[in-house]
């Protein structure tokens, strides 16, 4: 008994599979692209916070120092300092600013 030996050719192409692996790639390109978009909205929001604070507390120092002291000084840099975070869009009544840290007097470092 004999068996035939078929010569075998190139196999035609699969018009049918072109172009499938964009097809699986592109949600996963999706994915990263939010993901993406997600994480840098969030640092910019940690950025954006920081200048907040830094203003404020810089916006409270200097009102603080050019007053006269005292709780009357100490208003008015708590005023001085929620203004800066209302324009910055932020919420004042969320902002909890420290005493003033030094001595008032003259050539003095005070930090909020």
């Amino acid at each position: 008994m004999r068996l035939a030996h078929h010569r075998r050719g190139p196999a035609p192409p699969v018009q049918a599979e072109r172009g499938s692996a964009g097809a699986e790639v592109l949600p996963f390109c999706v994915l990263i692209f939010v993901f993406g978009t997600l994480l840098l909205v969030n640092a910019w929001g940690v950025i954006d916070a920081k200048f907040a604070v830094t203003s404020a507390s810089r916006e409270a120092a200097r009102t603080y120092a050019e007053s006269d002291g005292g709780l009357a000084g100490e208003g008015a840099a708590k005023d001085a300092a929620e203004d800066a975070i209302r324009a910055y869009g932020r919420t004042p009544s969320r902002l909890d600013l420290s005493e003033p840290e030094g001595a008032f007097v003259r050539c003095g470092s005070v930090t909020y």
